[in-house]
């Protein structure tokens, strides 16, 4: 039996209420501001076509060229998803900021399985429907993904593919992830030092020269924070002192604790330490082989890691950040496989099976084409020009770096993304563009950028997301953005989707320590259901209460997980907490968080704002860097996911309740 721990069931549960906002159809796609809701059904016998909103490929005058997601099953059936491509003629209103379809021609469907002429046939009649009933498409969609449309094409991106390094462990174990060498500065009030290059809460006694690691419900000490690391009885006062201002500050209960240490398995995990970019893989145990596919795949069954191995050759494939690596032994050396090259038996995995969590990775598959079409979804925002403000923080004078091969150089001292193109400044805050003279400011809000500059910036470089945020009309009042969910690391990449670039970027060093983001150490898997990436650590008994030992206070604000929505995490609190059983994703609309809370263009459209508390350590080091809370103005166009019915996201009907044990996608954050 595959293991499926508890905390796996509460963290999917858990990710689903972080991510819940009004507005989401129960398609997980919001609907167009605009543009009435989505998707749209249509009947054609006995099978149900479910419709989403086309998105632009081209606008030219009156003539819309775009595409859109197709499901089509009987009630009760899974369906089989696929594409439709439009070719419509259209009325633009820009008063009411709509598009509508009146003549409206489908020359091609894909559907996987289905003939041609039953493809044409569907084809017709979602023609049919789409001109009787004129749909109604939001302009601003249309023209952010025409847009976006426009800048996407040519080869895959230079993502980094060569693999982590590797840990197989046969035990249950975790993994605690330093930026590089692991540095500490005191904590005021205390007598210890805390590590600043780690989401962990790992202290120092710099009188007996000991370490000591929060693992919620256990605490850890050694002679080098390295390891080896042994349980403790009895660590400082101040230690707990910290770790419990930490949780009180993330908003944590005594119960929930109390709930964790009351785990039936009392083993306690191995504790490893990475200094670079690694990933874990962990059997409890010698790896057991259950079949998947009979005949030609089997899958680990005592692992929560994705292990796979062939029959016959008996190849191990793993996928790590939605990139498959393949070796002839799990000890390794492993090599990076394209999506496109994978054995067809991983397109036989049965959607309802506990490994179809890998199936957005794997081309051609339905959760695939839905990451796809999500990935290339812009989200939307109207930011009013006169309450919109900014601001960036350097440690010292700016220093700028010029990116090899572009007229774009990029701010290092900072934990902004501050650009200097051809003597003038660029700030993307929270997927919103701003403009300056001076790299200090004051910045006003962008209704132009230099859209093929900033287009030539490589993935080897931590501002590579920006790529992917956009200008893409304004008014005398009103500027239009977009961003896609790459400014949030989620890329498409040969019919899938990966997370992050797979670079290491180096941080800034000086007064304080600003981390860029990571693709490695927390083991993203991806589910569109439950609003995005995920991640975790590694397994064992103790996860349920290591967790509350990852993330909270000033370490938090490590850019590991921050990775995984940077564009919120300093605008709303540098000493906010990551919540580890909270869904970290790339569905969500930053539209809707941190400063743009504040950014409304209009009465006619709420923004509905989380509470987000700060945590309650200690500010040193970096993290009492604070630049104060920010000031925009913005009107959200689509908006976080969110079920019917008050239903979780993570209840997926007909599926597996959460994420694996083995990487319960404990880490999260609070939006």
């Amino acid at each position: 039996m595959r293991l499926r721990g508890r905390q796996s069931l509460a963290f999917w549960a858990a990710a689903a209420l972080a991510v819940a906002l009004p507005g989401l159809g129960q398609s997980g796609k919001p609907p167009a501001s605009g543009g009435g809701e989505w998707p749209r059904k249509i009947q054609q016998g006995e099978f149900t076509i479910s419709v989403d909103a086309p998105q632009a490929d081209s606008l030219e005058g009156t003539r819309l060229k775009a595409r859109s997601t197709i499901r089509v099953g009987k009630e009760g059936a899974e369906p089989l998803v696929g594409t439709a491509w439009y070719d419509a003629e259209v009325r633009v209103d820009r008063s009411s900021r709509t598009v509508t379809m009146l003549s409206v021609q489908v020359p091609k469907v894909e559907l996987p399985g289905a003939p041609p002429a039953r493809q044409e046939r569907l084809g017709g009649r979602i023609a049919q429907a789409a001109t009787k009933m004129q749909w109604r498409l939001s302009l601003d969609d249309v023209l952010a993904a025409r847009s976006a449309a426009a800048l996407k094409g040519g080869p895959a991106p230079k993502l980094n593919t060569a693999p982590p390094k590797i840990l197989v462990e046969k035990e249950p174990a975790i993994l605690v992830v330093f930026d590089g060498e692991p540095r500490f500065k005191a904590v005021e009030g205390y007598k210890l030092e805390r590590a600043l290059n780690t989401p962990f809460l790992v202290l120092h006694d710099p009188k007996s020269g000991a370490y000591y690691l929060s693992g919620g419900t256990v605490w850890f000490a050694a002679s080098d924070p390295k390891g080896p690391w042994a349980t403790s009885e009895k660590p400082p006062s101040d230690a707990l002192k910290i770790a419990a201002s930490d949780l009180k500050g993330g908003g944590v209960s005594d119960a929930e604790v109390k709930e964790a240490a009351a785990s039936a398995d009392k083993r306690v995990p191995k504790i490893l330490v990475a200094t670079e970019p690694t990933e874990l893989i962990v059997f409890d145990g010698e790896p057991q082989w259950s079949p998947l596919v009979a005949g030609e795949l089997e899958t680990a069954s005592n692992s929560g890691s994705d292990a796979f191995r062939t029959l016959p050759r008996q190849d191990y494939y793993l996928v790590l950040s939605g990139r498959w690596y393949k070796s002839a032994s799990l000890q390794g050396p492993w090599t990076f496989v394209t999506p496109d090259r994978l054995p067809p038996s991983f397109r036989k995995i049965a959607s309802d099976s506990a490994q179809a969590d890998v199936l957005p990775f794997v081309p051609g598959t339905g959760p695939a084409r839905e990451a796809l079409a999500d990935a290339d979804t812009p989200r939307t925002a109207a930011v009013r020009r006169k309450d919109a403000h900014a601001s960036a923080t350097y440690d010292g004078d700016p220093k700028f770096e010029a990116i090899s091969g572009t007229q774009v150089e990029y701010a290092v001292n900072t934990p902004d993304q501050v650009l200097r193109i051809r003597g003038r400044y660029y700030l993307c805050d929270q997927g919103v563009w701003f403009s300056s003279d001076a790299a200090t400011g004051p910045w006003t809000v962008a209704d132009k950028i230099p859209e093929e500059d900033i287009e030539s910036i490589p993935p080897d470089v931590p501002v590579y997301n920006t790529r992917y945020a956009y200008v893409y009309d304004s008014s005398p009042d009103v500027v239009y953005v977009a961003y896609t969910p790459a400014y949030l690391g989620s890329y498409p990449y040969y019919g899938t989707v990966v997370f992050g670039t797979g670079w290491y970027y180096h941080p800034w060093w000086g007064a304080f320590y600003y981390p860029r983001p990571w693709t490695w150490g927390f083991h993203p898997r991806y589910a569109l259901w439950a609003g995005g990436w995920g991640y975790g650590f590694g397994w064992g008994p103790a996860w349920a209460g290591f967790r509350y030992g990852f993330g909270y206070g000033w370490g938090a604000r490590w850019c590991g997980p921050g990775a995984f929505f940077r564009p919120a995490y300093r605008n709303v609190n540098i000493t906010r907490n990551v919540n580890v059983t909270r869904n970290v994703n790339v569905t969500r609309n930053v539209y809707n968080s941190g400063a743009n809370v504040n950014r409304a263009a209009s009465t006619s459209h709420t923004v509905t704002a989380r509470t987000t508390s700060s945590a309650g350590a200690a500010r040193t080091g970096s993290q009492a860097h604070a630049t104060g809370s920010r000031s925009t103005s913005v009107s959200p166009r689509t908006s976080s996911p969110q079920a019917k019915g008050g239903k979780s996201a993570g209840a997926k009907p007909g599926a597996k309740s959460g994420g694996k044990a083995g990487h319960s996608g404990g880490h999260g954050g609070k939006k």
